[in-house]
């Protein structure tokens, strides 16, 4: 089976203008199963430490297209000892999460675990407000994260994983390569590709011209996916 990945790469890039106005920084959701119907769902946060406060948990719909019976809502609870820094930063210029005022961020993991009755198409979503504001994108709009299983035709299957962490600190004229080190349990094939954002189920957010979700910064040499490895460069 192949399945595709669809990349956000959480990018603080020094002279970029942006605010603290709010606390998302970005996010994953995963599932693994652990035997039959039944799944470990996990939902990663990942906080500017400039912002508000994370969550204490996170509800997740799980709904699906073919009978929507079986759709429903669960409460993803955090996981203790979650919420540690994850941000490149050297004692002489601390982070906001370590009382500093250089760009911080913090990881927090929630999971439940739930049972999912065979469906051709499971939509697995979690939203909330708000994103962080940056000079590429217009307004800060609601932020939405999906995860799609099959589990008819492929029962027991898993979603893929990324082994490093989804955040990038990029310096000014030099190059950068990058990859999210996905691993898929079920040793499927994978495939990557860019992502446009969205606000909710049916819209996406906007960029400010000339940057869009292949472009998504300034850079001298075109931004580059191999969708074989999953690097990107610029």
């Amino acid at each position: 089976m192949k399945k595709i990945l669809l990349l956000l790469v959480l990018i603080s890039f020094f002279g970029i203008q942006r605010s603290q106005a709010t606390h998302f920084a970005g996010s994953d959701l995963t599932y693994t199963c652990l035997g039959g119907n039944t799944y470990l769902v996990s939902f990663s946060f990942y906080r500017d430490c400039s912002g508000a406060t994370n969550p204490t948990s996170t509800n997740v719909t799980f709904t699906c297209s073919q009978n929507s019976i079986l759709s429903f809502t669960a409460t993803l609870n955090l996981i203790t000892g979650t919420g540690q820094e994850i941000t490149p930063s050297c004692t002489t210029n601390p982070t906001f999460c370590a009382s500093g005022t250089a760009f911080g961020v913090q990881e927090y993991v929630y999971q439940a675990t739930v049972t999912l009755s065979p469906c051709n198409s499971w939509i697995i979503s979690t939203s909330s407000c708000c994103r962080n504001t940056v000079s590429t994108v217009t307004g800060q709009s609601s932020w939405y994260m999906v995860a799609e299983l099959n589990n008819f035709i492929a029962p027991g299957n898993s979603s893929p994983t990324f082994s490093n962490i989804p955040l990038v600190v990029a310096n000014n004229n030099e190059l950068l390569t990058y990859s999210h080190g996905a691993m898929d349990p079920d040793g499927d094939s994978l495939v990557y590709s860019f992502f446009i954002p969205k606000k909710d189920n049916n819209s996406s957010i906007t960029y400010n011209a000339p940057y869009d979700s292949a472009n998504f910064l300034s850079s001298s040499i075109p931004i580059t996916l191999d969708p074989i490895t999953g690097q990107i460069t610029f």
